[in-house]
């Protein structure tokens, strides 16, 4: 309707305003054709100096009653039609312009409210959206990017408050665990180890069992250690108890993880069971540590022992503790990257003001 409006108005400008002038009773009155404004806001008679304003009145020489004044007005009436107009046109393209900035601005409001109830990630998600979905509404646009660094800032900040919490609450567990394993620490960049006291090399050089191994970033594994006077050449380890018994997977002579060594009629061979490989001995010996589980070395001979309840102590406590520090590892990890993405959006480590 506003465009069939605003054609008719262009069209025909009279059609929405009120007639031209008409002089009744001359007929040198002004035609259609001779409606030209003059340059004065009145009109003159013809036949004396009488000049009449907009009020209809009649000229007591002509004798002429004035219906209607035709003058300068012509020229406003002509210039104002256009003012009209384009007023018209305004209003529709800002009527436009405010329903997509209401559009914009609901879900603002609506990223607002998730970041009032503490749901960042939503908010974040939806605050990203807006810039997409409205990229002409600058306005609402900063306020979205605005909010959405102070909620990333709050985002990250709150993650590692809740990280460090639950990492320091593990701290006494690992503790608790390790009194009987010595850490020993590696070099810049690289996890230490732990060891349990009884199984250090001073006090464990000259005797087979079956090791447990522990990194500071919870790796854990077992290893077999033989000790003898011959070369067994052992590949796999059996673990078994009556109706209990697993076995290793084979790691062949030569291989990084099966090793040697001699000192004069010394041997030792050592075989490292990592990322699975022992097939389900630590788990028979984590679960059965009452048992009197026994052990044996197969190579080209075998070697058999009985485990001693510090090495199966060891084992148990040892993959416990791996777990634990594990968690620490993975939460002091996820601490680092917040804290990164922290330093990328130029904000301090503390909570913004939403």
């Amino acid at each position: 309707m506003f465009i069939v409006y605003l054609m008719i108005i262009l069209k025909d400008p009279d059609s929405r305003l009120p007639p031209a002038p008409i002089l009744i009773g001359d007929s040198r009155l002004p035609t259609p054709d001779s409606r030209l404004p003059t340059p004065d806001l009145y009109y003159k008679c013809n036949y004396s100096d009488q000049k009449f304003g907009f009020d209809p009145v009649e000229c007591k020489t002509c004798k002429l009653k004035i219906e209607y004044f035709y003058t300068k007005a012509i020229d406003m009436r002509i210039h104002w039609r256009f003012v009209f107009s384009f007023v018209l046109i305004g209003l529709f393209i800002t009527g436009c312009v405010s329903e997509t900035q209401k559009a914009a601005e609901k879900q603002l409001e609506k990223a607002s409210g998730f970041l009032e109830k503490g749901q960042f990630e939503p908010a974040i998600s939806l605050l990203d959206s807006i810039q997409v979905w409205f990229p002409e509404e600058y306005g609402v646009v900063g306020k979205a990017m605005k909010l959405r660094k102070n909620a990333a800032s709050a985002f990250h900040n709150e993650f590692i408050r809740q990280a460090e919490e639950m990492r320091d609450s593990l701290l006494p567990r690992v503790k608790i665990l390790s009194k009987n394993f010595v850490f020993e620490a590696a070099a810049p960049g690289r996890p230490g180890k732990y060891e349990h006291k009884r199984q250090s090399v001073r006090r464990s050089w000259s005797r087979s069992f079956v090791k447990a191994n522990i990194r500071e970033d919870g790796q854990f594994w077992i290893s077999s250690h033989y000790y003898g006077k011959e070369w067994l050449d052992h590949v796999y380890i059996k673990v078994y108890d009556k109706e209990l018994q697993a076995f290793s997977d084979t790691i062949p002579l030569g291989d990084s993880d099966n090793s040697k060594l001699q000192d004069a009629d010394d041997k030792w061979e050592t075989i490292d069971f990592k990322d699975g490989t022992d097939r389900g001995i630590v788990a028979l010996m984590v679960q059965n540590s009452e048992r009197r589980l026994k052990v044996r070395f197969s190579g080209k001979k075998h070697h058999y022992i009985i485990m001693e309840e510090f090495d199966k102590d060891a084992v148990r406590n040892g993959f416990e503790l791996a777990q634990v520090l594990k968690g620490v590892h993975e939460l002091n990890q996820k601490i680092e990257r917040h804290k990164k993405d922290l330093r990328l959006l130029g904000v301090s480590e503390e909570i913004d003001s939403l």
